[in-house]
C-alpha cells in the first residue's frame, strides 16, 4: 500500500526529474525521488541515496554550490566517497556535522534526511526558501514533497481550501507564512528545520537575516556577485541568462560574461504589444556585452503572466534546457537593488483581475 501510494505521489513530479527516478520503504520511512541529473550524472548518484556507512537516507533538491571545498574538507577528515556529486557531500556532512551542517552549506536546496540509528528525520529549506518544501501529517507520520500536488495524491490528505491561504494568494498573489491554498498542507519556512521522532516533532530556525552583519555595504558587492556566479559555473556545461533588460538580470549577464570560459547565451521572453514587453532594453545589454541573444515569444502569454516570475523562469528554462544546459536567472534582485515599479504595476494589474 505504502509503495504504490508513493509511486502514485511521485510520477505527479515527474516533470521536476526526467532523468530517474527511485524509492526507498521501509518500516520507519520510505522516500521517493524524481532526479534532473546536473552534477555528476552518473547512476550511482540517483536517490534516494543510501549511506550505509552512517545509516542515512537522503532524498534532496538543489545544488551546493561550495561542495566542492566541503568535499576537500571531508577527505581531509577521513571521509571516503562513492561520487562525484554533491548529494553525497550533503550526507558525509550530516555524518560529519549533524544537523548544524546546514551552516556550512551556500546554495539552494530542501532536502529529507533519515539517521537509522537515531531514528530521527530531518526536513531542511535553505536560507531564503528557493527550493520549496511542503509537508501534512497524515496516518500518523509526515508526508512532504517539493509541491503541493504531490502530496494531495497520499489517499489521508484532503483537499479542502484554507481560506486564509486563498484570501492572500488573491489580495497578493502569494500565500504568507507557513499556510498554503490547502487546509491540510503546510510549507516549511526558509532557514529551518522539522525534526520528526516517532514521539514528537520540532521546529528551529537555523538562518535568521536580522542576524546579519549590518556594518557591511555595498563596496564588495561587485565581490560577492562575481564569486557567486563563478560558484555555479560547471565545467563543459552550457550555461545560459534570462535577460528582461533590468537592473539585476543585466547585472547578472554582465558577470556572466566575464567568468564564463565558453560564449554564454542570454534569451528574453516577449509579450508583444504589451505594456511589461522590455526585450528593447534587453537587446541593448546583450549587444553591449556582445552575448549572443535569442528571443522567444512567449507561446499563450498574458500580462499577468509575465509578472508570475515562475511562468517565464519555467518556460525559458525549459526552451533552454532541452538545446543546451544550464539557465542563470536571477530572483530578489528588484528589492535588493531597490529596483522595478511594483506599486504602480500592481495598481495597473487590479482592473485586469
Amino acid at each position: 500500500m505504502t509503495e504504490r501510494n508513493l509511486a502514485r505521489c511521485a510520477q505527479t513530479l515527474a516533470h521536476r526529474g526526467p532523468d530517474a527516478s527511485g524509492s526507498c520503504v521501509t518500516p520507519s520511512f520510505a522516500f521517493a525521488h524524481r532526479r534532473l541529473a546536473i552534477i555528476d550524472p552518473d547512476p550511482r548518484s540517483n536517490q534516494p541515496f543510501l549511506d550505509e556507512e552512517f545509516g542515512l537516507a537522503l532524498t534532496y533538491n538543489g545544488e551546493i554550490y561550495n561542495y566542492r571545498d566541503l568535499r576537500r574538507d571531508l577527505l581531509r577528515r577521513g571521509y571516503r566517497f562513492r561520487t562525484e556529486s554533491d548529494t553525497e557531500v550533503l550526507c558525509k556532512a550530516f555524518a560529519c556535522w549533524g544537523i548544524d551542517s546546514v551552516k556550512r552549506l551556500r546554495g539552494m536546496f530542501a532536502f529529507a534526511i533519515y539517521d537509522q540509528k537515531t531514528a530521527t528525520a530531518f526536513l531542511v529549506r535553505d536560507r531564503l526558501g528557493v527550493k520549496p518544501l511542503y509537508y501534512a501529517f497524515a496516518d500518523n507520520g509526515l508526508v512532504f514533497a517539493s509541491q503541493p500536488s504531490a502530496i494531495l495524491k497520499w489517499p489521508r490528505v484532503r483537499s479542502k481550501l484554507d481560506p486564509v491561504g486563498l484570501s492572500g494568494f488573491l489580495s497578493y498573489r502569494a500565500v504568507f507564512g507557513e499556510r498554503t491554498l490547502f487546509a491540510e498542507i503546510r510549507k516549511l519556512q526558509p532557514g529551518t528545520w522539522l525534526k520528526i521522532t516517532a514521539q514528537s516533532h520540532e521546529h528551529r530556525r537555523w538562518w535568521d537575516p536580522a542576524c546579519l552583519d549590518e556594518s557591511s555595504d555595498c563596496s564588495s558587492l561587485e565581490t560577492l556577485i562575481g564569486g557567486a556566479v563563478e560558484e555555479h559555473l560547471l565545467p563543459h556545461t552550457p550555461v545560459a541568462a534570462l535577460l528582461s533588460g533590468g537592473l539585476d538580470s543585466s547585472i547578472l549577464a554582465f558577470e556572466l560574461s566575464r567568468r564564463s570560459s565558453q560564449n554564454p547565451t542570454c534569451f528574453t521572453g516577449i509579450v508583444s504589444g504589451d505594456v511589461y514587453d522590455e526585450s528593447p532594453y534587453a537587446v541593448e545589454v546583450a549587444k553591449s556585452l556582445k552575448l549572443a541573444h535569442v528571443l522567444v515569444q512567449l507561446p499563450g502569454a498574458t500580462s499577468l503572466d509575465v509578472v508570475k516570475q515562475p511562468y517565464c523562469i519555467a518556460w525559458a528554462s525549459n526552451w533552454h534546457a532541452q538545446r543546451s544546459g544550464d539557465v542563470f536567472a536571477c530572483a530578489g534582485g528588484q528589492p535588493l537593488s531597490q529596483g522595478g515599479p511594483y506599486r504602480r504595476r500592481c495598481r495597473r494589474d487590479i482592473p485586469r483581475v
